[in-house]
């Protein structure tokens, strides 16, 4: 139960602090990040610096920076400093020109470009600054301005790592998987529980010493099985850079149950690229918007306005949209509490992304009891969040409760 408890004790802080005073100052320069984002791998490419295997990377950085809007702060701005605090979330101190290498793809005129320009006008310290987070190293190495920052084999078992003493990155995906589920142009193997949700959990394991509960579990598989085989092979390669503090056996079974969750065939399905990506980042912005209501710093109109006015050329992500933005429109009462819930039945289409033929009732329950756990703070029954973990790391469901009676 106290994974439960911690879990639900997070997800009651999100979209759930009514009140505080509406946001003063100027919004300045109010564009989505994810218009820079999105040209990433262009621009990597241009340097000789792009494969495929980088992509689940971009839009991991799509998801984390794509829903923030440059000069979306509380306080006036000068549009130099905007600019720069985008940077600085990529770890850099100021702005990179194109003096330092930048190559601009053939007849690129994108939002990125424009920013280099401005910022080579208007700041006078264009000093590169060696970036120090994981997300400013990526960058850095895709705009040809830094080496690869990964150690090596790092393709091999991702970007996965616990240096910072949690779960940071994302698994690769398993040459099992990859052999079954070949990609092809455009398309993607999609996760119907997003990873980002799935290494929450994880982490709360961590933290709760949970560490015996996975091993447990993984003690339930097969050794000789594909995803066992690959994920304890990589392990054993892998530096310490990705064991981190931890313990060599706990620091194995972690990355070894992350590789697993990650590569659960029963948590994936191949659909288009742009879509997953595109859903991802606009549950991002719906959360963050959602939680400046909360704040006092939007009113309902105007959160009702900023999601009708998003924009996305994802089918699922408009179909959200468009019923989210109505009701909202439509509501007649002025109740926090009301607001929450219908965010929530949007962002759960987007957060559980079933494929087109759906799911077995018991399988979609375990994904909505999942999300409702980490979003809500819901109360599940006692033993539920094992039952959900061991679905993810061994694909077994819950045994169904028997009907026979004794007469």
């Amino acid at each position: 139960m106290a994974l439960q408890r911690t879990l639900g004790n997070r997800a009651v802080g999100r979209l759930a602090r009514p009140g505080g005073a509406a946001a003063s100052g100027r919004l300045l320069m109010r564009k989505p990040a994810a218009e820079m984002l999105d040209a990433l791998p262009e621009i990597a490419e241009a340097n000789g610096r792009w494969n495929e295997g980088l992509m689940d990377d971009v839009e991991d950085l799509q998801v984390r920076w794509g829903g923030l809007e440059i000069g979306d702060y509380e306080i006036e701005r000068t549009a130099a400093a905007d600019v720069g605090w985008f940077w600085g979330l990529l770890g850099y101190k100021s702005q990179p020109s194109t003096a330092v290498g930048i190559v601009e793809p053939p007849g690129a005129r994108n939002l990125y470009f424009k920013f280099i320009d401005m910022m080579s006008a208007t700041l006078k310290d264009r000093t590169l600054v060696a970036p120090e987070t994981p997300d400013g190293k990526l960058v850095a190495y895709l705009l040809g301005l830094a080496p690869n920052p990964r150690p090596r084999g790092w393709a091999d078992l991702g970007s996965i790592n616990l240096a910072s003493g949690e779960l940071e990155g994302r698994p690769a995906f398993a040459s099992s998987i990859t052999a079954e589920m070949e990609g092809r142009p455009g398309m993607a193997r999609r996760h119907i529980t997003a990873w980002h949700n799935l290494k929450r959990l994880l982490n709360t394991v961590i933290e709760q010493g949970g560490i015996g509960l996975l091993r447990t579990l993984l003690g339930q598989r097969d050794p000789k099985d594909a995803l066992m085989v690959q994920g304890n092979d990589l392990v054993r390669k892998a530096n310490a850079w990705a064991k981190g503090g931890f313990a060599d056996h706990d620091a194995r079974d972690v990355l070894v149950a992350a590789f697993v969750m990650h590569n659960q065939r029963r948590n994936l399905w191949s659909g288009p690229r742009r879509e997953n990506s595109e859903i991802a980042v606009f549950s991002a912005a719906v959360q963050r918007y959602a939680d400046e209501y909360m704040r006092g710093a939007r009113t309902r109109r105007e959160l009702c306005d900023a999601i009708a006015s998003y924009r996305t050329r994802s089918a699922k992500a408009k179909e959200a949209q468009f019923r989210l933005a109505k009701e909202l429109a439509t509501m007649r009462a002025e109740r926090s509490a009301d607001v929450v819930g219908v965010v929530h039945r949007a962002l759960k289409s987007l957060e559980v992304d079933l494929p087109p033929a759906g799911l077995a009732d018991e399988e979609e329950r375990i994904h909505d009891d999942l999300y409702g756990l980490l979003y809500m703070g819901a109360q599940l029954p006692p033993g539920r969040v094992e039952e959900i973990l061991a679905f993810f790391l061994t694909g077994r469901l819950p045994e169904p409760e028997s009907s026979c009676a004794i007469m």
